[in-house]
């Protein structure tokens, strides 16, 4: 493990920051997209894996718009800029593969729904993964406030520490949020619950107990209204992001089992 002292905070946030793509086969590909205040750079280890696991699969992450810059540009961005973002990504792929798969991670997951509602009918879509899907807070006291009439506020956390250990790039993240923006996340979530009943794609989800993010409960309860939920994989240790959490582990060997199924 490297020394805090010896970590270069600025280059890991750039390097986390950028949209990849990791050749396989050429023939089927992993559309990942990441969470609310996120970076790519979340699916880095796991992309490496599923390139390593027999070449089958090229793994194309976005960098949703607003993030990975400075958090200032979520203030000019909104759900529609993220939605509009996923379909763009997903028709550039859906022209050069046979096979299009979609990991979304928490506010990533409502668009992977959402995409796999509006192409239900198109044999290229594979597989749906969904990874701490944020259906709803876990935070009530924003459903209490009117979100649009206070949207300059903000709320403030304290992000993951940068350890040295290989996950880094899953780390970095805003670390404040406008009610604006939670404003818009909540929007979005809106428009993914209600057509959760059109997907027809296999779906796959894993999430935590201990998500203090996401609320379980109504993951749990979201999920049931998958017609073609093929299993769901609960962790008790983790926190929401399970891509560095301490299941990190078994986060990605479910992953890469649900895909080669």
């Amino acid at each position: 493990m490297v020394g805090m002292d010896f970590i270069d905070k600025e280059a890991v946030w750039k390097k986390a920051a950028e949209p990849f793509l990791v050749r396989g086969d050429g023939r089927q590909v992993v559309l990942c997209i990441h969470g609310f205040q996120g970076m790519p750079g979340v699916f880095r280890v796991l992309a490496d894996s599923l390139c390593n696991s027999e070449g089958k699969f090229d793994v194309a992450a976005i960098c949703l718009p607003g993030h990975g810059t400075k958090q200032e540009d979520m203030e000019n961005v909104n759900e529609g800029d993220w939605k509009g973002a996923a379909i763009g990504a997903f028709q550039v792929l859906i022209s050069s593969y046979e096979k299009v798969h979609i990991i979304g991670f928490s506010m990533g997951g409502l668009l992977a729904c959402i995409l796999a509602s509006m192409y239900k009918d198109d044999p290229r879509l594979g597989k749906v993964i969904l990874a701490s899907p944020g259906f709803a807070l876990r935070m009530k006291q924003f459903y209490q406030i009117d979100l649009e009439a206070e949207k300059q506020k903000t709320f403030t956390f304290v992000p993951a520490e940068l350890s040295g250990d290989g996950y880094d790039l899953g780390r970095p993240c805003y670390n404040v949020m406008s009610y604006g923006n939670i404003a818009c996340l909540l929007r979005l979530a809106k428009c993914a619950m209600p057509v959760l009943g059109e997907i027809t794609a296999p779906v796959y989800a894993i999430y935590s107990n201990g998500d203090m993010v996401a609320d379980p409960d109504i993951t749990k309860e979201c999920l049931y209204e998958i017609p073609t939920l093929k299993e769901t994989y609960v962790l008790e240790k983790s926190e929401h992001n399970i891509f560095i959490g301490v299941d990190r582990e078994i986060a990605h060997h479910k992953i890469l089992e649900y895909l080669n199924e």
